[in-house]
């Protein structure tokens, strides 16, 4: 292979394993305390991925002159299942692209069988992420026949996951293979509400690098289930470049959704570079284009530069829109600097802005800091703002630690929200763990008589017909 495709390779597997695999798993696992396990894995998975590319760039640039990237130390005549339970990580995603690039082409499908074999039973984790989207990227390049074909064994939320990375690797190398796959045996595959749009995103993303204007063409006559994914990517893309240019394609759409959902992307790329010239151009608009598109905004400044956004908050006028400016402002700043990001929106005037940006802070800052974090929590006076917080808190440390969690939570100060909360999570903890959350419920000092015996008849399953 040449070092094309290594690079090419390398950047659709990294760029896409985690959405791919969040949905893929969760298809079988709906409940919110399984997405709120997964959300933190990835989480937890984002800065890994970003070191690992980095370092995956360097290497695939280092290849020979066929493009083969070389296994390191160690790693030489070693399985895939033995690289992915090898100590080091930089060493062990270097190894599986090394290994998967590698690899005769009759060994890809038994390959895959094994990775998502290991997922399913619960070993759902980033190397297994990479390895299963680079093994699908490469079979997709090489034998788009055989890739569809295989998937089209499997059950139909897999099918549809997998042939999304499929298609994608496709329409890097021979666009017209992707889209003809639409007109054949996945000409139903376009109107499916999530995975049509995903798939179309995918494609419509890999084509604009080669030709945007057919990509653009194609985008705008796709089903609406497909569309808006597709625009997002090709539209998007121009964004990141040129806003305006990207800002002027966007206008000459249809209004509704699609347009809607475009400017906001294009506002807030925008922003990242000049964010007056795209709250200005956000102003022109009318609308739900135009409040979306001052959202975004303020979300692509504050990612840049959240205390000169924060700034800007305080020529707003009080109302709806100003509160959404406050969450969006306060949730960017926090992946940055949670306790700045605290610290400002505590002294924002109360209101729901102030509470989701509450809530959304003390999520991240707890995932990272949790005794500082709690620390600054319990000094907060009483009121909606805290009790998001204290969602928010228990969001993060509800799965490892929900006697804590619980212990949070019954400290809200608004009756139906703490009552609702409680018995949430009492149903989950539960299912998890009766005993520990028995005890909890029966030796609790924050709880009532009537507390216990309701959380636990609530807990309970419903009887049988």
């Amino acid at each position: 292979m040449k070092k094309a495709f290594v690079l090419s390779l390398l950047f659709l597997a990294a760029g896409s394993a985690g959405g791919y695999f969040l949905g893929l798993h969760r298809g079988g696992q709906s409940a919110a305390a399984e997405e709120t396990r997964l959300r933190t894995l990835l989480a937890e998975s984002e800065n890994t991925f970003a070191s690992q590319k980095a370092a995956l760039e360097r290497a695939a640039i280092s290849t020979d002159g066929n493009g083969t990237l070389p296994l390191p130390p160690g790693f030489e005549n070693l399985s895939l299942d033995d690289i992915m339970n090898s100590p080091g990580p930089m060493g062990r995603f270097q190894a599986i692209l090394a290994h998967i690039q590698g690899m005769p082409r009759d060994q890809i499908e038994s390959e895959l069988d094994s990775v998502r074999e290991k997922m399913r039973g619960g070993m759902f984790d980033a190397e297994k992420m990479f390895a299963m989207h680079l093994l699908l990227t490469r079979f997709g390049t090489e034998d788009f026949d055989g890739a569809t074909k295989y998937l089209s064994g499997l059950d139909v939320f897999t099918r549809g996951m997998g042939t999304m990375a499929v298609l994608a690797a496709a329409a890097s190398t021979d666009p017209k293979k992707a889209i003809d796959y639409f007109k054949g045996d996945g000409a139903d595959f376009l109107n499916m509400p999530r995975l049509g749009g995903f798939a179309a995103g995918g494609v419509a993303k890999e084509w604009a690098r080669q030709d945007p204007d057919a990509a653009l063409a194609w985008a705008k006559e796709l089903p609406v289930n497909a569309r808006g994914d597709a625009l997002q990517q090709v539209i998007g893309g121009i964004a990141a470049d040129d806003p305006r240019k990207a800002a002027g394609i966007a206008m000459d759409l249809e209004p509704g959704k699609d347009r809607t959902g475009l400017v906001g992307n294009i506002a807030e790329k925008w922003a990242i570079t000049d964010p007056k010239a795209a709250l200005a151009w956000a102003d022109s608009l009318e609308g739900d284009e135009a409040s979306t598109a001052r959202k975004q905004a303020l979300a692509g400044w504050a990612d840049s530069d959240p205390m000169a956004a924060s700034r800007h908050l305080a020529t707003l006028e009080a109302g709806a829109e100003r509160d959404t400016a406050v969450s969006t402002v306060g949730t960017r700043w926090a992946r940055q600097d949670p306790g700045a990001a605290a610290a400002w929106v505590a002294n924002q005037p109360d209101g729901d802005g102030r509470g989701d940006a509450t809530r959304e802070v003390m999520r991240v800052w707890t995932a990272t800091e949790p005794i500082k974090a709690s620390e600054w929590l319990a000094t907060q006076p009483a009121g909606p703002s805290r009790d998001k917080g204290i969602v928010g808190l228990a969001d993060t440390i509800g799965p490892s630690d929900p006697e804590s969690s619980m212990d949070w939570v019954a400290s809200m100060s608004d009756p139906q929200q703490r009552t609702q909360q409680l018995e949430n999570r009492t149903k989950f903890w539960m299912g998890v763990d009766s005993n520990a959350a028995s005890t909890w419920i029966a030796t609790s000092d924050r709880l009532s008589e009537a507390e216990r015996t309701q959380l636990i008849q609530n807990a309970k399953p419903p009887a049988l017909p």
